[in-house]
């Protein structure tokens, strides 16, 4: 005699089991002063191996469904979020607009140190998404950086500080940072007033931003290379860049 089978709305059902419930939420509690987000499970879960460890594993967070990211800027998590559900947002735009100040900036152009402001929210971004395992957000702000950032906006030393206090030199964003600065520290124009504008600051880098300055500076290279050049792709991803 053939085996029952179950009906398809019954919990022993396949179906019934692999559905995923999109309407299914999560209160994330971003900053010190706790702003709060309300995201849909499947959003959070689709790219963050973070969040996915956090809705479905044996977390505290799994069973209260809220999730505190004390650490993070909520006006950088909120971008976070609007990529989450508009892959094809245009970041810098999206940052633009966060300054109440789009149109003037698209017509116009925005002031050399706004373009530097937005560069670092990009920054504060790509180190977001490094926390929450997120690499197709950090790869986003990749070609972001390099598609719609003027190259003269990364001769600031205020990026190099970043750099080398958020992030480790080896990474991705760091070599870009840095190698771009390093372009501009060979030009006879601009060398002198960056070098300036690091010691006015009283910077204090680290040896190993340092070394890697030197490097880049000394080692001859013919243009920046292409923005996949600085993808960051984990292991067990099999993925060809198509940029």
């Amino acid at each position: 005699m053939a085996a029952k089978r179950p009906a398809e709305d019954s919990t022993d059902s396949p179906r019934k089991r692999l559905r995923t419930n999109y309407r299914a939420t999560f209160t994330i509690l971003v900053g010190a002063e706790e702003s709060c987000f309300t995201v849909h499970e499947d959003h959070l879960c689709r790219t963050s191996e973070y969040f996915k460890k956090a809705c479905t594993g044996n977390w505290l967070e799994s069973k209260d469904r809220t999730i505190r990211l004390a650490h993070v800027d909520a006006a950088i998590f909120q971008i976070y979020v609007e990529a989450l559900y508009y892959p094809d947002i245009d970041l810098y735009e999206a940052l633009a607009l966060s300054s109440g100040d789009l149109a003037g900036q698209l017509l116009f152009g925005a002031s050399e140190h706004r373009q530097v402001d937005i560069v670092l929210q990009l920054c504060g971004l790509w180190a977001l998404g490094e926390y929450l395992q997120d690499y197709k957000i950090q790869n986003k702000v990749m070609d972001t950086l390099y598609t719609r950032v003027p190259y003269e906006t990364f001769g600031s030393a205020r990026l190099i500080t970043w750099m080398s206090t958020n992030t480790i030199a080896t990474s991705p964003l760091a070599r870009y940072l840095r190698s771009t600065f390093a372009a501009h520290l060979k030009h006879l124009d601009d060398g002198p007033a960056i070098l300036n504008e690091l010691k006015d600051e009283g910077n204090k880098l680290g040896a190993d931003v340092l070394m890697g300055l030197l490097e880049d500076v000394l080692m001859p290279r013919v243009g920046i290379p292409f923005c996949a050049t600085y993808h960051v792709h984990p292991l067990g991803h099999r993925q060809v860049c198509s940029s």
